[in-house]
């Protein structure tokens, strides 16, 4: 059964795998990669330890919406989340991470959010049960449980970011470490290399 014959099957896009056109614009600029268009396609090349093998396909939609709006933000939350819905620009990355690799900043992010809780729950539990008036150096204990909640989840977040955005479609990307550029650098897969 083919496509005209099923009116509601999947595009033939979607069923190879390719989700429109990908732009073949990448050049590396020092520790950043500067492409070009809102999908990009990185080489298959781990972006954190430079291995060809066992690696993993991850599609991110990374956003940029400037300065500004941070600091806009931090003064006025809800304007500042006006304009970062006005303002933002993105592009979709498909890039590739090592399997194990991986699996340890997953590890990584779900033990930060069992620690989050936790910390919450301990300073309920403080709070509750009147251990802050009796004693505040208990205070301590939840605090330190949210600061390794905020150093896990870190460790397994966003691995690549968007550091500059230049119009109408280019965007700089960082979070590459040194074994990527060293792996592009014997194989460039086509890529332009400003600065190796």
């Amino acid at each position: 059964m083919s496509n005209s014959d099923n009116p509601y099957a999947a595009p033939e896009s979607f069923l190879t795998g390719a989700e429109g056109s990908y732009s073949g614009a990448l050049q590396v600029d020092g520790d950043q990669m500067i492409c070009v268009g809102n999908r990009v396609q990185l080489p298959e090349i781990c972006v954190i330890s430079g291995d060809t093998d066992d690696l993993v396909q991850l599609r991110k939609m990374l956003t940029y919406a400037g300065p500004v709006v941070l600091i806009v933000f931090l003064i006025s939350p809800l304007i500042g989340a006006i304009l970062d819905m006005l303002l933002k620009k993105q592009t979709f990355v498909t890039m590739y991470v090592n399997r194990d690799i991986r699996s340890k900043r997953r590890w990584n992010m779900f033990f930060g959010v069992v620690f989050l809780f936790a910390a919450f729950g301990l300073l309920v539990a403080l709070i509750s049960s009147g251990s802050v008036e009796a004693a505040p150096a208990w205070l301590v204990v939840p605090l330190a449980v949210f600061i390794v909640a905020i150093v896990l989840m870190v460790k397994g977040g966003a691995l690549l970011t968007v550091k500059k955005f230049e119009k109408p479609d280019r965007f700089w990307l960082r979070g590459f470490k040194p074994a990527f550029f060293a792996a592009l650098a014997r194989d460039p897969q086509g890529i332009d290399p400003i600065g190796f």
